[in-house]
């Protein structure tokens, strides 16, 4: 039997569009639409949701903070949604083919 893995609710956000989600961060170039590029930054294991930098953002990723606008919290729904239209590449991918 399969069980499937409650989510804490500590770990949900509350989205205007889909409710209680599971939540991530995006940087602000992806959430303002400038980035062309989205690295999907995987979750811990047994959780859901991701975070997503652009590829600006992913190389110096210690300089973000959601209080100085560099993050900004997502539902996961909502952050699949931004990065739709934007090539999207796992974060071992994309560390593979930019050295």
């Amino acid at each position: 039997m399969h069980r499937r893995r409650k989510i804490a609710h500590g770990h949900l956000v509350t989205c205007r569009r889909h409710g209680k989600s599971p939540g991530g961060v995006v940087c602000r170039h992806i959430h303002d639409g400038s980035a062309r590029v989205a690295v999907r930054i995987p979750p811990p294991p047994g959780e859901e949701g991701s975070d997503y930098l652009c590829d600006r953002c992913v190389r110096h990723p210690w300089d973000l903070q959601v209080g100085n606008g560099g993050l900004v919290a997502a539902c996961m729904w909502c952050a699949r949604k931004g990065t739709q239209h934007m090539q999207v590449f796992d974060l071992d991918e994309y560390a593979r083919s930019n050295p």
